[in-house]
Parts: structure tokens; sequence; C-alpha cells
């Protein structure tokens, strides 16, 4: 019975397949529609919009649909506010926090058991920005979240790491920028695509109407926001 057990186990395990990806409000359909269609697609709006599980979503399924040969995750390292010091242990270890919200959504979408293995074979890589320079990436889905975060140096970096059959995902919200609202690697791109000096970029736009989390949030991030543009204008008055 324990062999016959474990066999069966280990056919599952073999035709697994992750969940199929459920869209929770237009605009995340258009979004999921630009992934499929576009080599590089940025998607921005406020928190709780979905842009970080979907993007991990789709990539968790081309990697188990052998469509990728590997996923790369990045993360600006910038704290909210003041900062805990230095992270102790090596760089993979000193990333865990930063790369948090993009491993939760991968053990959402194909358990932490797989991701752990798609880890522990290299087919999962997440990236230090500040070491990414001379690194190429081919075959893969590269995945860059919290991108106002990033400064243009930095984004430059990462989008000149594109190699052969990859795929981009940008992600951010241009009004939680901790570093510059209008000069920040996230504002930079969006200003290349308007400019049409990057052709063939998929463009997506969230609002607070899209909020999937909670009310909560997007009333508390309505709140803020409404605070920050009547601080903005007494500013500029």
């Amino acid at each position: 019975m324990g062999s016959m057990s474990m066999r069966k186990q280990r056919q599952e395990e073999r035709n697994w397949k992750p969940p199929q990806i459920e869209t929770l409000t237009p605009k995340q359909a258009t979004y999921l529609e630009l992934l499929q269609r576009c080599d590089c697609t940025i998607a921005t709006g406020p928190a709780g919009t979905g842009k970080t599980y979907l993007a991990c979503a789709w990539a968790g399924q081309m990697l188990a649909d052998h469509n990728t040969r590997g996923i790369v995750l990045a993360r600006p390292v910038v704290p909210v506010g003041r900062t805990l010091g230095m992270l102790p242990g090596p760089m993979a270890k000193k990333m865990d926090p930063w790369a948090r919200p993009l491993v939760e959504a991968f053990k959402r979408q194909m358990s932490a058991k797989r991701y752990d293995e798609h880890v522990q074979a290299g087919s999962i890589k997440i990236e230090a920005l500040e070491r990414i320079r001379g690194l190429t990436f081919d075959d893969c889905v590269m995945i860059l979240d919290e991108a106002q975060n990033t400064t243009p140096a930095e984004m430059k970096a990462f989008l000149t790491r594109i190699g052969d059959n990859s795929s981009v995902i940008i992600s951010g919200d241009v009004r939680q920028s901790d570093l510059h609202r209008t000069n920040n690697g996230l504002a930079w791109a969006l200003k290349a695509v308007e400019r049409g000096l990057v052709p063939n970029v998929g463009l997506v736009t969230f609002t607070s109407a899209d909020t999937v989390r909670s009310e909560l949030c997007r009333m508390w991030g309505d709140a803020f926001d409404q605070l920050e543009d009547e601080l903005e204008r007494v500013v500029l008055s």
C-alpha cells in the first residue's frame, strides 16, 4: 500500500498544472491579455490592484507549461521611511525581506514546496539590482516590482539585461515613490514609452476603482492621495 501511495503521489506531481488565472476586474483582464501578447509590459497603479500577483501567476504558468526556462525577480532595496539597518547573512539572505511579496505570490500560485524546488534548481532567481550589471537573461520572464523605487540608472541596468526570447514585466505606483515622484526609473520608462522611443510595450494603468485587496485598502489609499494632492497644491501656490 505504501509503495502504491508513493507512486500515485509522484504521478500526481508529474501531472500537476497551475490553477487557471482568474481576473477579478476588467483592468486585470486587460493586463493578462497584454502579458500574453507583449514582450514588455508595464503596469502602474495603487496598492491592492493585483499588479504583482498577476505578474507572478502568469510567469509561474509560463514556467509550468515549459514556455520559458526560468524567472528572474528583482525589487529595489528601498525602505519605507526609517530603516532597521544592515541585514546579516549572504546576499540571497539579505534579499529575502525585499523579495517577500513576490515570493508569497509565487507560493500562492504554485505552493511553497514547488517554489522552493524551482529556487533550488535555479529556475527561479532573485537578483539584487546593485549587482545586475554584466548579466544577460535569456529565455526567461524578468519581473521588476516596486519599480517606482528604482533610480533611472537601476532601471536602465535592469532593462539592458534582456536577452533573447525573454519577456519583461514592470510594476509600480508612481505615487508611492520613496525617491522622487518624477525622477525615478519607472517615471523614465513611462516617458520613453509615451514618446514612442520603445515600440510595442504593453501599458496598463490601474486606478483605486480596481482595488481588490479590500475596501479599507482602497479608502486609505484614496485618503492619502487626496491629502498629498492638497499639500502639493499648497506648496506650489
